[in-house]
Protein backbone atom coordinates (compact mmCIF):
# COMPACT_ATOMS: atom_id res chain seq x y z
CA UNK A 1 0.00 0.00 0.00
CA UNK A 2 2.76 2.49 0.76
CA UNK A 3 4.69 1.76 -2.54
CA UNK A 4 1.90 1.77 -4.76
CA UNK A 5 0.21 5.04 -2.93
CA UNK A 6 4.23 6.63 -4.17
CA UNK A 7 4.01 4.92 -7.15
CA UNK A 8 0.51 6.68 -8.47
CA UNK A 9 2.17 10.20 -7.00
CA UNK A 10 5.46 9.61 -8.81
CA UNK A 11 3.65 9.23 -12.06
CA UNK A 12 0.68 11.85 -11.46
CA UNK A 13 4.02 13.86 -10.64
CA UNK A 14 6.24 12.76 -13.97
CA UNK A 15 3.05 13.15 -16.61
CA UNK A 16 2.58 16.87 -14.96
CA UNK A 17 6.59 17.53 -15.22
CA UNK A 18 7.35 15.61 -18.80
CA UNK A 19 5.63 17.82 -21.16
CA UNK A 20 7.09 21.35 -19.51
CA UNK A 21 10.56 19.62 -19.72
CA UNK A 22 10.19 18.81 -23.29
CA UNK A 23 9.23 21.95 -24.12
CA UNK A 24 12.08 23.39 -21.86
CA UNK A 25 14.18 21.52 -23.86
CA UNK A 26 12.84 22.35 -27.13
CA UNK A 27 13.44 26.11 -26.82
CA UNK A 28 17.17 25.82 -25.57
CA UNK A 29 17.42 24.11 -29.29
CA UNK A 30 16.03 26.66 -30.98
CA UNK A 31 17.48 29.23 -29.15
CA UNK A 32 21.23 27.78 -29.67
CA UNK A 33 20.27 27.12 -33.18
CA UNK A 34 19.74 30.25 -33.96
CA UNK A 35 22.75 31.71 -32.46
CA UNK A 36 24.64 29.66 -34.79
CA UNK A 37 22.94 30.46 -37.43
CA UNK A 38 23.36 34.14 -36.34
CA UNK A 39 26.94 34.10 -36.10
CA UNK A 40 27.78 32.59 -39.08
CA UNK A 41 26.11 35.20 -41.26
CA UNK A 42 27.28 38.33 -41.19
CA UNK A 43 25.14 40.95 -39.81
CA UNK A 44 23.52 43.73 -42.49
CA UNK A 45 21.74 47.01 -41.28
CA UNK A 46 17.96 47.45 -43.18
CA UNK A 47 16.36 50.44 -42.83
CA UNK A 48 13.52 50.81 -41.03
CA UNK A 49 10.36 49.85 -43.49
CA UNK A 50 6.74 51.53 -43.02
CA UNK A 51 4.05 48.62 -42.54
CA UNK A 52 2.07 48.34 -45.42
CA UNK A 53 -1.74 49.66 -45.74
CA UNK A 54 -4.19 46.54 -45.02
CA UNK A 55 -5.98 46.21 -48.43
CA UNK A 56 -9.40 47.55 -48.18
CA UNK A 57 -12.11 44.91 -48.02
CA UNK A 58 -15.09 45.25 -50.76
CA UNK A 59 -18.30 45.58 -49.37
CA UNK A 60 -20.62 43.23 -51.39
CA UNK A 61 -24.33 43.60 -51.78
CA UNK A 62 -26.65 41.49 -49.41
CA UNK A 63 -27.37 38.19 -50.33
CA UNK A 64 -31.75 37.38 -51.44
CA UNK A 65 -31.74 35.52 -48.19
CA UNK A 66 -30.17 38.05 -45.62
CA UNK A 67 -32.29 40.95 -47.49
CA UNK A 68 -35.60 39.13 -46.80
CA UNK A 69 -34.73 38.58 -43.25
CA UNK A 70 -33.91 42.36 -42.79
CA UNK A 71 -36.85 43.22 -44.54
CA UNK A 72 -38.77 41.19 -42.21
CA UNK A 73 -37.53 42.45 -38.71
CA UNK A 74 -37.47 46.01 -40.01
CA UNK A 75 -40.96 45.86 -40.73
CA UNK A 76 -41.75 43.86 -37.12
CA UNK A 77 -40.05 46.98 -35.71
CA UNK A 78 -41.66 49.94 -37.64
CA UNK A 79 -44.97 48.08 -36.71
CA UNK A 80 -44.09 48.11 -33.18
CA UNK A 81 -43.30 51.58 -33.29
CA UNK A 82 -46.63 52.61 -35.47
CA UNK A 83 -48.70 50.80 -32.74
CA UNK A 84 -46.89 52.76 -29.75
CA UNK A 85 -47.46 56.03 -31.77
CA UNK A 86 -51.07 55.21 -31.84
CA UNK A 87 -51.57 54.24 -28.60
CA UNK A 88 -50.10 57.44 -27.71
CA UNK A 89 -52.42 59.31 -29.99
CA UNK A 90 -55.50 57.80 -28.85
CA UNK A 91 -54.51 59.07 -24.88
CA UNK A 92 -53.54 62.38 -26.14
CA UNK A 93 -57.44 63.11 -28.01
CA UNK A 94 -58.38 61.95 -24.34
CA UNK A 95 -56.51 64.19 -22.26
CA UNK A 96 -57.32 66.98 -24.72
CA UNK A 97 -60.72 66.02 -23.98
CA UNK A 98 -60.56 65.84 -20.35
CA UNK A 99 -58.57 69.04 -20.03
CA UNK A 100 -61.24 71.17 -22.12
CA UNK A 101 -63.88 69.58 -19.54
CA UNK A 102 -62.04 70.65 -16.89
CA UNK A 103 -61.20 74.28 -18.61
CA UNK A 104 -64.75 74.62 -18.75
CA UNK A 105 -65.01 73.91 -15.19
CA UNK A 106 -63.08 76.38 -14.25
CA UNK A 107 -59.94 75.17 -13.73
CA UNK A 108 -56.37 76.26 -15.02
CA UNK A 109 -54.92 73.79 -16.93
CA UNK A 110 -52.49 75.87 -19.35
CA UNK A 111 -49.86 74.10 -17.66
CA UNK A 112 -51.15 70.76 -18.64
CA UNK A 113 -51.69 72.32 -22.20
CA UNK A 114 -47.99 73.09 -22.49
CA UNK A 115 -47.40 69.39 -21.87
CA UNK A 116 -49.95 68.16 -24.65
CA UNK A 117 -48.40 70.28 -27.08
CA UNK A 118 -44.92 69.59 -26.95
CA UNK A 119 -46.16 65.33 -26.59
CA UNK A 120 -48.05 66.22 -30.07
CA UNK A 121 -44.93 67.76 -31.73
CA UNK A 122 -42.64 65.01 -30.45
CA UNK A 123 -45.60 62.22 -31.84
CA UNK A 124 -45.58 64.22 -35.39
CA UNK A 125 -42.02 63.65 -35.94
CA UNK A 126 -42.26 60.19 -35.40
CA UNK A 127 -45.12 59.96 -37.11
CA UNK A 128 -43.22 61.78 -40.25
CA UNK A 129 -40.31 59.45 -39.60
CA UNK A 130 -42.31 56.30 -39.69
CA UNK A 131 -44.53 57.74 -42.97
CA UNK A 132 -40.67 56.68 -44.80
CA UNK A 133 -39.29 54.00 -42.68
CA UNK A 134 -40.17 51.10 -45.22
CA UNK A 135 -38.51 53.58 -48.38
CA UNK A 136 -35.27 53.59 -46.06
CA UNK A 137 -35.05 49.84 -45.34
CA UNK A 138 -36.03 49.19 -48.95
CA UNK A 139 -33.03 51.42 -50.38
CA UNK A 140 -30.81 50.43 -47.39
CA UNK A 141 -31.36 46.22 -48.11
CA UNK A 142 -30.51 47.03 -52.27
CA UNK A 143 -27.56 49.05 -51.65
CA UNK A 144 -24.61 48.21 -52.95
CA UNK A 145 -22.71 49.49 -49.91
CA UNK A 146 -25.27 48.05 -47.05
CA UNK A 147 -22.57 49.28 -43.91
CA UNK A 148 -22.62 52.64 -44.84
CA UNK A 149 -26.32 52.69 -45.16
CA UNK A 150 -26.85 51.16 -42.08
CA UNK A 151 -25.94 53.80 -40.07
CA UNK A 152 -27.98 56.37 -41.78
CA UNK A 153 -30.74 53.79 -41.24
CA UNK A 154 -29.71 53.07 -37.73
CA UNK A 155 -30.13 57.15 -37.02
CA UNK A 156 -33.72 57.17 -38.37
CA UNK A 157 -35.17 54.43 -35.90
CA UNK A 158 -32.95 55.61 -32.98
CA UNK A 159 -34.81 59.05 -33.72
CA UNK A 160 -38.37 57.47 -33.56
CA UNK A 161 -37.58 56.19 -30.22
CA UNK A 162 -36.72 59.29 -29.04
CA UNK A 163 -39.47 61.02 -30.27
CA UNK A 164 -41.46 57.83 -28.70
CA UNK A 165 -40.26 57.93 -25.03
CA UNK A 166 -40.41 62.35 -25.42
CA UNK A 167 -44.10 61.90 -26.44
CA UNK A 168 -44.50 59.24 -23.46
CA UNK A 169 -42.82 61.28 -21.31
CA UNK A 170 -44.89 64.64 -22.13
CA UNK A 171 -47.92 62.34 -21.87
CA UNK A 172 -46.96 61.38 -18.15
CA UNK A 173 -45.90 65.14 -17.17
CA UNK A 174 -49.62 66.26 -18.83
CA UNK A 175 -51.74 63.98 -16.45
CA UNK A 176 -49.54 65.00 -13.37
CA UNK A 177 -49.92 68.59 -14.41
CA UNK A 178 -53.97 68.01 -14.65
CA UNK A 179 -54.16 65.87 -11.46
CA UNK A 180 -52.95 69.34 -9.85
CA UNK A 181 -55.18 71.75 -11.44
CA UNK A 182 -55.08 75.62 -10.44
CA UNK A 183 -58.13 76.99 -9.81
CA UNK A 184 -58.58 79.96 -12.20
CA UNK A 185 -59.10 83.20 -10.43
CA UNK A 186 -62.45 84.68 -11.17
CA UNK A 187 -62.93 88.48 -11.92
CA UNK A 188 -63.23 90.26 -9.17
CA UNK A 189 -66.13 93.32 -9.76
CA UNK A 190 -66.54 96.00 -7.56
CA UNK A 191 -70.07 96.78 -6.15
CA UNK A 192 -70.65 98.74 -3.26
CA UNK A 193 -73.58 97.54 -0.76
CA UNK A 194 -75.66 100.12 0.98
CA UNK A 195 -75.80 99.09 4.81
CA UNK A 196 -78.99 99.16 5.99
CA UNK A 197 -77.95 99.27 9.69
CA UNK A 198 -79.62 101.87 11.56
CA UNK A 199 -77.47 105.07 12.43
CA UNK A 200 -77.10 105.36 16.34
Amino acid sequence: MFTIRYTVQFVIALVILLPTLAFAASTTTATSTTTKSASSTPATTTAPTTPAPAPKVSEAALSADAQSRINNLAGLISNKQDAAVRRIENVIKRLDSRLNIMETGGSDVHEARIHLNEAKISLAKASSSLSTIDKAVINFIGSATPRESWSSLKVTYTDINTAIRSAYDAVVATVAAASNPQQATPATTSSTTASTSPKL
